[in-house]
């Protein structure tokens, strides 16, 4: 999902319809701390409706239980692996897909 971020200067412009005016008011908390946002949750809801977003690789997820880094994930690429993850976003069609549910018109140009 890092391959599907955006600043915040595009995010304040693109962010124009009614419905993303929520989103914007609690970007703009995090943007006092950091310059961009990353759309994990748009992307994995996107996905479930299109996965041609994403290119998936079979392999293997583990998952640190212990450790200095409880709950951090490793992945491992496996043709035989039991796990599938998505290995690369296109960032471009994501975009597309999702402002297309938020249609700009006359009154939020």
């Amino acid at each position: 999902t890092w391959q599907v971020e955006m600043p915040a200067d595009e995010v304040r412009r693109r962010f124009k319809h009614p419905l993303l005016q929520p989103v914007l008011d609690f970007a703009e908390v995090w943007f006092k701390e950091r310059d961009r946002i990353t759309f994990h949750d748009p992307l994995a809801a996107a996905v479930i409706f299109d996965e041609s977003l994403c290119t998936f690789e079979k392999g293997q997820v583990e998952v640190e239980t212990e450790g200095a880094s409880p709950g951090r994930t490793e992945w491992t690429p496996n043709p035989q692996g039991r796990h599938e993850a998505a290995t690369k976003v296109n960032a471009s069609a994501f975009f597309d897909h999702y402002f297309s549910l938020f249609p700009l018109d006359e009154t939020t140009r």
